[in-house]
């Protein structure tokens, strides 16, 4: 595999400051490689393989976004505590990030588990930035553009596993978010990528009980 950092379109970062580099020219994505605080892991073990979470709803981050999170989250049955504190202060806080980044003020928070495979075909979001942290189980999986067969995208196909193999030739490829690490990504709709972005797709569940715990955070009117 190529070493991520000379890419010409992607970067790793060491910080929550270097994820602005997404504004850069040219670049389609951006990677902060974290290590998961102890109590934010110490949280998700109690809980993660129990409780389902669907939470999504704009708020500005701070605060209150902490408080309402915390409300969700011990409504859907999460373990309540110093720990669950820590975890949606760290949700509050790549809000917060990724509201810098892209100039507003409110943003649209999803925070869901996941127990099957969601989109495995790789695809563009088509909006202008977004933010994923995968918190358990195995990150976004992502390519590289230079790797990327352009044209077979949202082109029909016999399957998903046909289409994937149309879109990204070399699987060799492939990248993954680490677990716990944030990703800051265009989409097509970024002034200048005139209808291109990031091909990326949700990580395949490899086994049964896998269990992902995924944060999406843009623009409060995004869609899907």
């Amino acid at each position: 595999m190529l070493e991520l950092e000379q890419s010409v379109d992607a970067v790793v970062v060491g910080d929550a400051g270097g994820l602005s580099r997404i504004l850069d020219a040219g670049r389609d994505v951006v990677v902060w490689e974290r290590a998961l605080d102890r109590e934010i892991i110490e949280s998700l073990s109690t809980w993660i393989h129990k409780r389902d979470l669907s939470i999504d709803f704009p708020g500005i981050p701070d605060h209150r976004m902490t408080a309402r999170l915390l409300g969700e989250l011990m409504h859907a049955g999460c373990e309540p505590g110093r720990a669950l504190r820590a975890f949606a202060v760290d949700v509050t806080f790549l809000a917060g990030v990724f509201a810098r980044i892209d100039g507003r003020d409110k943003v649209r928070v999803r925070l869901e588990t996941l127990r099957d495979d969601g989109c495995t075909k790789f695809h563009v979001d088509f909006l202008r930035l977004r933010l994923l942290c995968t918190y358990a189980g195995p990150g976004t999986e992502w390519v590289p553009g230079a790797h990327v067969n352009r044209a077979a995208l949202g082109q029909p196909a016999y399957s998903i596993e046909e289409a994937n193999r149309r879109i990204v030739p070399d699987p060799g490829m492939v990248r993954v978010a680490p677990t716990g690490s944030v990703m800051v990504f265009k989409g097509a709709g970024y002034t200048g990528k005139r209808g291109e972005g990031l091909v990326h797709r949700s990580h395949p569940v490899r086994h049964a009980g896998e269990t992902r715990l995924r944060l999406c955070i843009d623009a409060p009117d995004s869609g899907y």
